[in-house]
């Protein structure tokens, strides 16, 4: 996901809704080519003018990249209606003792903190900055011990991490799309799984901005892959089998 935001912070898009497009996606030389909407304050509520500077945001499964090209990520506000072809250069994948960033439900670049109580079920997040807390609450309280939290990452493609649950009674599937310690909206994914298809990996299998869920068969070995978009499975097919 790329976000283009103006000297307050705010997202830059047109009068439809339209945000920055990746045209070709990230290549072997960690390059983007995207075309960006920008515009004055015909149109640009924050009221930012021609020759603002605005900033570049590259964000993979929740996961902030820093742009090396343009230099800082920065590029000037255009006339209202001009869409800028700009060729991004971003750093690699980070490694994880770098920047990886696996729970950052705020989406402000800082791994945050996702406890759960073993004994009454309660999930709470601790917003953080560094070593300091900036903000915390229940996300929710007395979940039922038999649900499992499965994974914590970029579902909808918002740059904020989402939490996936599975009943280990069940096997049915849930998931929380979050927004800080808020839950913005959360329904079933899937119900009753066999208990003999696990979860493997959670990842932007695609390439799209959006992690998507593996699964292996543990008797047949089979594998298979859910494509995602929020709380909808968009795909699901076999990777292999046997």
């Amino acid at each position: 996901m790329i976000t283009v935001k103006g000297p307050d912070g705010s997202d830059y898009k047109d009068v439809n809704g339209n945000m920055a497009q990746d045209k070709d996606g990230l290549d072997s030389n960690n390059i983007y080519i995207v075309d960006i909407p920008i515009y004055d304050d015909t149109s640009q509520k924050s009221g930012a003018k021609t020759d603002d500077v605005a900033s570049i945001h590259v964000y993979v499964n929740g996961v902030e990249y820093a742009v090396t090209s343009p230099t800082g990520g920065s590029i000037k506000v255009g006339t209202s209606g001009d869409i800028q072809t700009v060729n991004l250069t971003i750093e690699g994948q980070p490694t994880p003792g770098g920047k990886h960033v696996r729970y950052d439900f705020d989406g402000d670049g800082h791994s945050d903190v996702l406890w759960r109580h073993a004994i009454t079920g309660d999930v709470y997040i601790w917003l953080m900055k560094g070593t300091s807390i900036t903000g915390g609450d229940f996300v929710v309280r007395n979940a039922g011990t038999d649900w499992d939290i499965k994974a914590a990452v970029d579902f909808n493609g918002d740059g904020k991490a989402d939490i996936l649950w599975q009943n280990s009674a069940t096997g049915d599937v849930y998931m929380y799309l979050m927004d800080g310690t808020k839950v913005s909206s959360g329904g079933f994914v899937a119900m009753g799984i066999p208990g003999n298809w696990q979860i493997k990996a959670v990842a932007d299998l695609d390439g799209d901005g959006k992690a998507d869920v593996l699964w292996q068969e543990t008797n047949t070995g089979d594998v298979a892959m859910w494509v995602m978009n929020g709380l909808s499975i968009v795909n699901g097919n076999y990777v292999v089998k046997g």
